[in-house]
């Protein structure tokens, strides 16, 4: 066989790796199953209380997210209006990205739908940019649908791939826009998820044929998507857990896993595994969607001393009004939109008020809450003093998050709160939230959604989220196997900061300042051959 590549990346976004494991030792999957057998493979530490949506834009990057600054896909907090901007551009973010610095020292790439990234105009190579990811950039986070076709560079590659391969099957649109539920949606959900793979490990196999490349890498968002909307279809302790549809449908959580294996082999059909360097990324896990975020912002409000917005007045009374007014049938078909959008526009953030208060959400990630502090000199509007009176109220929110019990089961709301200078430090540390209010999961299977105190009382939330499946702790995965690596399991776990160095490594490029380090038993002799400066 041709040699067509030197070092092939190949990312399955959101693919749970204690699953896999348990999967591929089943005979389930038998591609990773072999895979492994002939790899240097271990897990991965990712960013604490952010993993979900700074693991990507770290691992391309080879910096902490508090050096890089994007923690929540493409959304960031402005200080100056207090607002959650969505799809701001890659100048809002330091340290270039990885296939950027390898275009820029002459070596050929090409990239096929990396998540939470904006297309490169000037490359080495080419880009196949948002033609099926679980956040298409080109839509918002409100559900609505990014563009149908794909953007590329160069700009002709894309009439080419969708003569081809066509479009996303899901149509560009963000899978909470879709949240299936009935076992009609299920099935055309399934299906969808599958055309979009398969298309997509076709799509990359074409890609490597053309040759040439240094470095190539192809990513799959479709584990991400069907383990938030049918988790509770996989696990049978989930209270919306519906044994007569599985034993109807099946799971879709295997059926997708199963998919992505052969997807995996697929791929690697396409080169020698003797003289190319693969390596595969399992980002993160997914587990049962057990989360107190969307009832942070209430709690902050009422440890602060305010008083609850009342929702049945006003704009937003009329919004809930007129929702029950709609007819059974249209709110069913409105329902994916209302699910996605009630919790950020009406649930949470239209608590309000933001500039006149101490402190108030800001979104990190369902699994942990994120607060940010109304600090003087950095907010525009700031009322506490960097320094002493900063850290006294961080230290009386941890006491009070940490008085807070979940009535559902009697245990406490939080598990753990962290300060986020305890654990980041970085030239970016102030776009991050001042406190991570992990939840406990440990004693609930369903969402959070009683809660008291004395200090606050009892605050409830009536509409859980759509997703039945969202991130938790769990580490990530890679499996690394070519003509330098010395396979076998590696003990302890490597950065998500590490992979970065390593593709620059084993390329012979630059370290640059990357927060990592190359993976020694990845690299073998290239390490010692890369430059350490730049």
């Amino acid at each position: 066989m041709t040699k067509n590549c030197d070092v092939l990346v190949i990312g399955f976004d959101a693919l749970d790796q204690e699953i896999v494991r348990r999967w591929a030792a089943d005979g389930l999957m038998p591609s990773f199953a072999a895979l492994q057998e002939k790899s240097c493979w271990g897990l991965i530490e990712n960013q604490p209380g952010l993993q979900a949506g700074s693991a990507w834009p770290t691992f391309y990057r080879g910096v902490s997210v508090a050096r890089h600054g994007q923690l929540d896909g493409v959304r960031q907090f402005n200080p100056r209006t207090y607002e959650l901007e969505t799809n701001v551009g890659e100048d809002h973010f330091d340290h270039e990205l990885i296939w950027r610095r390898l275009s820029n020292e002459g070596r050929r790439v090409a990239v096929v739908d990396a998540p939470y990234t904006y297309l490169s105009k000037d490359l080495n190579g080419i880009e196949v940019h948002d033609w099926g990811n679980h956040v298409p950039i080109g839509g918002d986070h409100s559900g609505t649908p990014g563009p149908l076709t794909s953007t590329t560079t160069p700009p002709e590659l894309a009439d080419e791939l969708i003569g081809r391969f066509g479009r996303d099957p899901l149509g560009g649109k963000l899978c909470d826009f879709l949240a299936p539920r009935s076992a009609v949606e299920i099935i055309d959900f399934r299906e969808k998820l599958t055309d979009r793979l398969q298309k997509k490990a076709e799509m990359s196999a074409y890609l490597l044929k053309k040759g040439g490349w240094d470095f190539f890498l192809t990513t799959f968002s479709e584990a991400h998507c069907v383990g938030h909307q049918c988790w509770h279809l996989h696990d049978t302790s989930r209270p919306e857990h519906d044994a007569d549809m599985v034993a109807r449908l099946g799971d879709p959580l295997k059926d997708i896993y199963q998919a992505l294996d052969t997807a995996l082999g697929r791929i690697l059909r396409e080169v020698d595994q003797d003289e190319t360097t693969v390596i595969v990324y399992c980002s993160h896990g997914i587990e049962p969607s057990v989360s107190g975020t969307y009832l942070l912002d209430k709690l902050l409000m009422k440890i602060g001393g305010g008083e609850l917005k009342d929702k049945s007045k006003g704009a937003e009374g009329l919004m809930r009004r007129s929702w029950r007014s709609l007819p059974a049938g249209l709110q069913k078909h409105l329902q994916p939109f209302k699910q996605q959008v009630w919790h950020t526009v009406v649930g949470t953030a239209m608590q309000g008020h933001w500039p006149e208060r101490r402190f108030f959400e800001i979104f990190a990630n369902n699994s942990t809450g994120g607060v940010r502090l109304n600090v003087k000199g950095r907010e525009a509007k700031g009322v506490i003093d960097p320094g002493a009176e900063y850290d006294a109220t961080l230290d009386e929110l941890i006491k009070e998050l940490e008085d807070i019990v979940n009535l559902d089961t009697g245990k406490p709301l939080v598990s753990k709160c962290t300060k986020t200078r305890d654990i980041y430090s970085g030239e970016n540390i102030d776009k991050l939230p001042d406190l991570l209010v992990d939840w406990n999961k440990q004693h609930g299977t369903g969402e959070i959604r009683r809660v008291y105190s004395p200090k606050i009382g009892t605050i409830e939330h009536d509409s859980p989220p759509a997703r039945t499946g969202d991130h938790g702790m769990a580490p990530g995965m890679f499996l690394a196997c070519g003509p330098k690596v010395l396979p076998g399991h590696r003990n302890d776990a490597v950065s998500v900061t590490d992979l970065a160095p390593t593709f620059a490594a084993l390329l012979g490029c630059s370290l640059w300042d990357f927060d990592g380090k190359p993976i020694e038993q990845v690299c073998g002799q290239s390490e010692r051959m890369a430059s350490a400066g730049g």
